[in-house]
Formats: C-alpha cells, structure tokens, sequence
C-alpha cells in the first residue's frame, strides 16, 4: 500500500471510529456493540455523514467503485426502465459535489442566482440540454448539481422518487405563483422544471 493510500485509510478509520463515538448512545449501535463487539457495516453506513460517506467512496478500491456504479444503472434500469451508464469518473464528481452544495447550504450560503466555483459533471444522457445551458452561462448554477441528484434519485426506491418529484413540483409552483422567483438564476431553462422529473 502506498504511503498515500496508508495515509487516507488512516484518515477514514479515524472518521469511522469518531462517528462511532459521538453516536455510542445511538440505539443500534449501542446493541451491536454490548451484544456482538462489533458494529454491522449496514449499521455503519446508516450512521455516516453524507461527507463521511463521499470520503468513503472516494478512498474506495477503483474496482469496487466500479461495482457501486454497475449497481446504481441496474437499480435506474429497474426502477424508470432506462439504460443510463454512470461512470465511476461522474459519480465521483457528483458525490464530492453535492457534499460541496451541501456544506454550502449548512453554512447558510446563498444558492439562488450564484455561479459555483464548483459544478457536477454532465450526463451523456442530458447532453442536448447542458448544451443549451453553455449557451446562456448557466454551467455553473444550481442546475448541474439537480441534475446529478436526478440520476441519484432514480435508482432510489418509489417513495424517494415521489418526494423528489413532488419537490420539483412544488418550486415550479411557487415560481409560476412569485413573479420574483426567475427559475434562470439557478439554470433551469425557459422556466420549466419538468426536466428534472423522473
């Protein structure tokens, strides 16, 4: 293992162990620990921090991104019927990016009308419409990041994609309703948001 690999492994048993701790009251974790020694990875995972969870992934074996990847377009095939590849190289993006949004909204960042000094790659599959949001600068806005969460959202149960749609519904809703709300500052073309619905 080289020095680096030893270093961010390091780093993630370190990030592993510490939510551990600041959630050894938490009532499953307190179970498995007092019962078995042990916490069960799927325990583990429900624990992580959306930034905990990206840290993982990005310090994860190239071949074992590729299977979280494989299974990501095999739950989007089951789940919408489409065939929608998601390279390990564009998950990755998305993953480290919407982890920049998110700090960025919980440190109160103003996210309408903003171009990101950060973005989520594009998808093959919205190439016609990334085109048209170079042609009006809009790369940088908050579309690219709805657009990845999009693709995320499809390969998630029912339910989730529900509450994704009905989320995407409600801002058009508020926006036709608010002549103040201009969809455009944050990407979304000719003010529609029915792209974004799965």
């Amino acid at each position: 293992m080289t020095s680096k690999k030893r270093q961010n492994f390091n780093r993630l048993q370190a990030k592993f162990s510490n939510s551990v701790n600041q959630k050894k009251n938490d009532e499953n974790i307190k179970h498995n620990l007092d019962k078995y020694g042990i916490i069960p990875a799927w325990v583990l995972f429900q624990k992580l921090s959306f930034g905990e969870l990206a840290m993982f992934y990005t310090n994860t074996q190239t071949k074992n991104k590729k299977l979280v990847c494989k299974k990501i377009e095999s739950l989007i095939s089951e789940n919408i019927g489409k065939e929608i590849k998601v390279p390990k190289e564009i998950f990755e993006s998305w993953f480290n990016n919407i982890r920049y949004l998110r700090n960025k909204i919980a440190h109160t960042d103003v996210i309408y009308g903003v171009n990101f000094t950060k973005s989520c790659s594009g998808h093959a599959s919205d190439k016609e419409y990334l085109n048209r949001l170079q042609k009006f600068h809009y790369q940088q806005r908050l579309i690219t990041f709805l657009l990845a969460m999009q693709k995320l959202f499809m390969s998630m149960p029912e339910y989730c994609r529900d509450i994704w749609n009905s989320t995407i519904e409600d801002i058009q809703v508020r926006a036709n309703e608010n002549s103040s709300i201009k969809l455009a500052r944050i990407g979304v073309l000719d003010n529609d948001m029915s792209y974004l619905k799965i």
